[in-house]
């Protein structure tokens, strides 16, 4: 399993974990039933916060791999070294080879 999933997977983990954790503490206190309804609307909100800053950042690395591959290509047609290539753009090998 790649990094990225297992980080999101653990961060899922650990959501879950608090958010149980909190409905049991709003248990013991006797909280009302509105503020009980507060606090898991907050809680869904915070969820859905989270997620789209995941997704945005995803979407950020993707653009910046995409713009990293249009310059390797763009050095390779000028005829620039695979090593020169690897500096500017932290591509591998690899990766400059098969474009």
């Amino acid at each position: 399993m790649s990094k990225i999933k297992e980080l999101i997977r653990f961060d899922w983990f650990v959501k879950f974990m608090l958010r149980d954790k909190a409905k049991k503490v709003l248990d013991q206190h006797n909280i009302l039933p509105e503020e009980k309804e507060n606090s898991e609307v907050y809680y869904y909100n915070l969820r859905e916060e989270n997620s789209w800053a995941r997704t945005r950042k995803v979407e950020l690395r993707d653009a910046e791999k995409r713009a990293k591959i249009e310059v390797a290509k763009e050095m390779k047609q000028n005829g620039e070294s695979i090593e020169k290539i690897k500096r500017y753009t932290g591509l591998s090998e690899v990766e400059i080879e098969s474009l």
